[in-house]
């Protein structure tokens, strides 16, 4: 199975949020329809970045924190 690493920005707040998906489109959908507790405050959210993982793990998102942080 192939897994996204995705950074979110909040057009509101400017803040950034990072996580993992298997479907990248659907999950920026989820978190803009505020059924996420962590960003439902912070909406809209757009799509900032977006890395093609191997697995599910978040691992690679350290070396994206490191250049976008």
């Amino acid at each position: 199975m192939m897994f996204y690493a995705y950074i979110l920005r909040s057009e509101a707040h400017g803040t950034h949020y990072y996580g993992s998906t298997q479907d990248v489109e659907s999950r920026l959908k989820y978190h803009n329809s505020g059924k996420v507790r962590y960003t439902k405050g912070r909406r809209p959210w757009i799509l900032v970045y977006v890395e093609q993982n191997v697995s599910q793990s978040v691992v690679g998102l350290d070396t994206i924190e490191e250049n976008w942080f």
